[in-house]
């Protein structure tokens, strides 16, 4: 059974209270892009791997303490690449993110992307409420291709996936999904399931401008072998920076959330 994507977003909503850990973010940054190829940007993870983001989040307006506020304004995440398992009958990579600090304690996030093209099939996220564990989990499979890029409505960590076995193109792909609340052991073919329309594109980043620089100053020189992707779907726009032989974008912005890629 397929439902709105407006309905889809109240699992922002439940996952949104965690916002309240973190603090705001700093600014947004533009880019100035040119075409390139997706093939060498891809990562290879191996089982142990590990590398360690950094995100700065914007916190609601409504009920934030001032000074909570300036002391948490950034958490760091440590990946670890645990071990390959199956999920929907395909070898997959499943990583946990733990953070290290001002975040609820318990707090849990772990996935899984296939071996064979980082395609993202299951986000499971574990957090105390009043005492206890919860864990809100969704699936992702492929309607009109078997891979596909994911928007994830977690906006605490990104967790966005990019579809790394598609053409560049400057403009916008476009893919269908659909997103499975639940426990993969409770095979309901009949239960909810949300249709979901991305569109992916990208191009290779010649240079970057701050959003506070002036106009006329001048444009700092990209690092070579970087690309920007971009996603989008109801949700709202991910933008993503990705260098060749790095296990994860160096720098993302889900809109809520700012990371940065600060060791590997």
């Amino acid at each position: 059974m397929y439902h709105s994507r407006r309905v889809r977003t109240c699992v922002c909503i439940i996952v949104g209270v965690l916002l309240l850990s973190v603090g705001s973010a700093g600014s947004q940054e533009t880019f100035l892009t040119d075409s390139s190829s997706l093939a060498s940007f891809r990562p290879r993870w191996k089982v142990g791997q590990t590398w360690t983001v950094e995100t700065t989040t914007k916190l609601p307006q409504f009920g934030v303490d001032a000074a909570l506020a300036k002391r948490a304004h950034t958490v760091r995440w440590v990946f670890r690449v645990e071990e390959v398992e199956e999920v929907f009958e395909e070898p997959c990579f499943r990583v946990v993110a733990t953070p290290l600090d001002l975040c609820p304690k318990g707090l849990n996030v772990r996935f899984w992307a296939t071996v064979e093209n980082l395609t993202l099939r299951r986000v499971e996220i574990t957090f105390p409420v009043a005492g206890e564990f919860r864990t809100i989990s969704e699936s992702f499979q492929g309607l009109t291709t078997k891979t596909f890029p994911t928007q994830v409505p977690f906006k605490l960590l990104p967790l966005d996936m990019p579809c790394w076995e598609r053409v560049p193109a400057k403009e916008p792909v476009g893919f269908t999904y659909e997103a499975i609340p639940g426990s993969l052991e409770k095979k309901d073919p009949g239960g909810i399931r949300f249709q979901i329309d991305i569109e992916q594109k990208s191009s290779e980043l010649d240079s970057v401008v701050s959003a506070e620089a002036e106009s006329s100053a001048e444009a700092k020189s990209a690092p070579p072998g970087v690309i920007k992707i971009e996603l989008k779907t109801a949700l709202g726009r991910v933008e993503q920076l990705w260098r060749v032989g790095q296990p994860w974008p160096m720098w993302a912005s889900n809109g809520t959330t700012v990371a940065r890629l600060v060791a590997e």
